[in-house]
């Protein structure tokens, strides 16, 4: 077939991020280029030094960004472990199964020693991390709730494994509660985490308003309310 070019077919289908486009400088075709040039540079062929124009692609930038302060890195796992824990712990002790609940006791455990972790980081955090008086009191608050979470955590932990299957009816209704109250305890802490983040803006860089206008063009379809 005489002028047939696959990259008519296979180009086009590309996903764009942003309203890029599948060409060297937009799309999975840009970012594609952008991480290998990034990674030549860090590999060493030009001494490792970022490219003039632009930003370059840093790898865990995340992480780069957050510095001193992982506490948001590491927020996430016990809220995931300790829900999880609470799920398979009520489904084990309603149907009577032994290994569900044996899988809850591995999240609890986890859960446990990533929420001290965590809260850690977070007191450590408090303590560097920019914020008004106003902000204060709420991570004042914050990290109460945390130390709680922690210790109950680690608590139910310590019973968990001194007794590994709590028999009377007293027993499991006195460990259910405490792990309620344990996951009550970790929504409210995770409210007000965010509030302080998205209402304050504590740990956050502010984003100049040439970036936010450069972004919004990405996006011609966004709707401008009056």
């Amino acid at each position: 077939m005489t002028g047939f070019n696959n990259s008519n077919i296979f180009w086009p289908a590309l996903p764009a991020a942003h309203g890029g486009n599948a060409t060297a400088d937009g799309g999975w075709v840009g970012l594609l280029n952008q991480a290998l040039e990034n990674l030549t540079q860090r590999i060493g062929g030009d001494g490792g030094e970022p490219p003039a124009s632009g930003p370059a692609l840093e790898w865990l930038p995340g992480l780069y960004t957050l510095a001193d302060n992982p506490h948001p890195l590491l927020v996430h796992f016990p809220i995931a472990f300790l829900y999880a824990f609470f799920v398979f712990e009520c489904y084990a002790v309603a149907t009577r199964k032994t290994k569900p609940q044996q899988l809850s006791g591995l999240l609890l455990y986890l859960g446990a020693i990533s929420a001290i972790v965590t809260t850690a980081a977070g007191l450590y955090a408090s303590k560097t991390v920019p914020h008004s008086q106003e902000v204060h009191e709420i991570m004042e608050w914050h990290g109460r709730i945390g130390l709680t979470v922690a210790s109950l955590a680690t608590g139910l932990s310590l019973w968990r494994w001194k007794w590994p299957l709590p028999q009377t009816t007293m027993a499991k209704t006195f460990y259910l509660v405490l792990a309620a109250l344990m996951v009550v305890a970790l929504f409210f802490g995770a409210d007000l985490g965010g509030y302080m983040v998205y209402r304050y803006g504590v740990g956050v860089k502010a984003v100049k308003q040439s970036e936010s206008h450069i972004h919004g063009q990405h996006h011609p379809e966004t709707v401008q309310l009056p």
